[in-house]
């Protein structure tokens, strides 16, 4: 199946790094892609708390290859997406 969706994203943006092995990241770079870059958009929140409560919920699981972070969008918007 190919093709996009649209996708709405709220205001606070959390995002997840995963530290690969050192194979996966040279196979990335490999393919031109730095994969230091890729952060996943896993969720979005309207205010910042519902983020905050949700972004230390993630690290207090203790998973030691995933960072967290939050970007403040500054306004919800829609998202077109790939389909995989």
């Amino acid at each position: 199946m190919t093709g996009t969706y649209k996708e709405t994203v709220l205001r606070y943006r959390v995002f997840k790094h995963d530290d690969l092995p050192e194979a996966h990241k040279e196979a990335y770079r490999a393919r031109g892609i730095d994969p230091d870059e890729l952060w996943q958009l896993v969720a979005s929140f309207p205010d910042v708390e519902g983020a905050v409560k949700f972004k230390e919920w993630n690290e207090s699981r203790g998973v030691t290859w995933e960072t967290w972070k939050i970007e403040d969008g500054g306004k919800e918007e829609v998202i077109e997406r790939p389909v995989w």
